[in-house]
């Protein structure tokens, strides 16, 4: 059973990031997505260790965007988390998203 704390996030016009990408931080999901969950607590884990909320991850429902507007190189596969520019596709490790967001964090791209 999947159980989703977070309502996810579709406009791509509206972007968040200093890059002027919509976000820093990005999980594609979808129906059927066996380790998406455990994808989406990594994230929240690591984004909790850099006293960043939750919203700093966009949720993207893959079955419903246009893979056009889709910012990735290559087929999309589930999990895939995007984190400016590094494409990481399955089950992530921990010290790789950590190691990851860290430098999100060095370029700034949290503040406001």
């Amino acid at each position: 059973m999947t159980v989703w704390t977070h309502q996810p996030l579709y406009d791509f016009a509206e972007c968040k990031a200093p890059c002027g990408k919509a976000g820093c931080i990005t999980l594609y999901t979808g129906d059927g997505c066996f380790f998406c969950n455990t994808a989406w607590e990594i994230l929240k884990e690591v984004v909790t260790d850099f006293n960043l909320s939750y919203e700093a991850i966009s949720l993207v429902d893959a079955d419903t965007v246009n893979p056009d507007k889709l910012d990735l190189m290559g087929p999309l596969g589930l999990p895939t988390i995007q984190i400016c520019e590094e494409v990481i596709v399955g089950v992530p490790d921990v010290d790789h998203i950590r190691g990851l967001v860290m430098h999100a964090v060095l370029r700034r791209c949290f503040t406001e």
